[in-house]
């Protein structure tokens, strides 16, 4: 029996780490490289605060790992910013962002128009709006928002949202995974006036990717 240096904990003198610490065992007078049997006994040694560690440490991984894909994949904040961008910022190159896959092929099917179609169009339609609001509110208009509040759907909303989306666009009920319902403050200010209003959207996860419902 040896003692180890680090923890001081008793440990056999043939093991190659202290199984409470993981230090060298400096008492070992043959090491060898670890292997499998020597993991598995470690695993069987620790105490349960060895194992609350280590189980703290792997969910605080899982954890972080979330953050990332969340934040990698913009979130349901990312896809009301795409919305504005398009609506008050006149991204026209980011409308296909605006809903999923099965809506764009409904509305080619619909109205003959492809995205490119809808992308042409929708410039005009843009410039026509801007020259409004700016007879209204003076030259240089801008649109800012702020999210005041978000809450989830509860599942009867979310069984609405999901048959909504299937009966209009043939989007699958199982791909809609969680939806969102967002308020938020906006103003819209020019050089001469401005006005300030509340806004409120839906929006929803469908394969991994977050759309302002409204849009679609």
């Amino acid at each position: 029996m040896a003692f180890c240096q680090k923890c001081g904990q008793p440990i056999e003198e043939t093991v190659n780490n202290c199984p409470y610490c993981g230090a060298p065992n400096a008492a070992n007078p043959n090491p060898k490289k670890s292997n499998v049997s020597d993991i598995v006994s470690k695993a069987k040694t620790l105490n349960k605060k060895n194992v609350a560690i280590l189980v703290g440490a792997v969910a605080g991984i899982a954890i972080l790992w979330f953050l990332i894909a969340t934040l990698a994949g913009g979130g349901y904040k990312k896809a009301l910013k795409n919305y504005v961008d398009v609506i008050w910022n006149g991204k026209a190159n980011k409308i296909e962002k605006l809903a999923p896959e099965e809506y764009w092929e409904f509305y080619e099917e619909r109205y003959d128009k492809d995205i490119d179609d809808v992308i042409d169009d929708y410039e005009d339609i843009f410039d026509e709006k801007m020259d409004y609001y700016e007879d209204e509110y003076g030259k240089n208009v801008k649109f800012k928002y702020t999210i005041t509040d978000k809450d989830e759907l509860d599942e009867d909303d979310l069984k609405d949202l999901k048959d909504r989306l299937k009966n209009d666009y043939d989007i699958p009920r199982k791909s809609v995974k969680k939806a969102f319902e967002v308020e938020y403050d906006y103003v819209i200010k020019g050089k001469e006036d401005e006005y300030e209003g509340e806004g409120e959207v839906i929006i929803a996860k469908i394969d991994g990717k977050w759309y302002v419902t409204n849009f679609f």
